[in-house]
């Protein structure tokens, strides 16, 4: 659920193209540490990728766990079980709404959607905006500089 599809793809969660992006950029980032001097392509089949790619690519991971992490923790204040709350926060962010009723262990200390608290829906419901218009997006549509732009 945390890597959802591919590249254009409207499925919540973290891109796999942004994942494999970042994992080549940290093998090369560690590649400079012993060779410091060599040079490297920045491309991920034909499409080619810079420093201001990547910082946004790291940017909305970093932004996506905050997020889920946010929420949690919102949920969790609201009485929700912590892992009740990592759950509904992630499958909301992820936009995987039955991943919450999917049938896990400690199915009985679960409230259902219906029986949270407002703040909890409420939180949840923005939470699901949030990843369906991706974070990142959310954020620079918010940003002032964006606006000045």
């Amino acid at each position: 659920v945390l890597i959802g599809g591919g590249l254009f793809s409207t499925a919540g969660g973290l891109k796999l193209y942004r994942i494999i992006l970042m994992a080549r950029h940290s093998f090369k980032e560690l590649e400079h540490i012993i060779y410091p001097h060599s040079v490297h392509t920045d491309r991920l089949g034909r499409f080619a990728y810079d420093g201001e790619g990547m910082r946004a690519i790291w940017s909305a991971m970093v932004l996506f766990l905050g997020t889920w992490a946010i929420c949690s923790l919102i949920l969790a204040a609201q009485g929700v079980h912590a892992e009740a709350a990592l759950i509904a926060a992630l499958s909301a962010l992820t936009n995987m709404g039955p991943l919450y009723a999917y049938g896990w262990e400690p199915a009985q200390i679960w409230p259902e959607f219906h029986q949270m608290t407002g703040l909890s829906t409420v939180t949840l419901s923005l939470v699901m905006v949030a990843g369906r218009l991706e974070v990142i997006g959310l954020v620079a549509g918010f940003s002032l500089l964006f606006v000045k732009r």
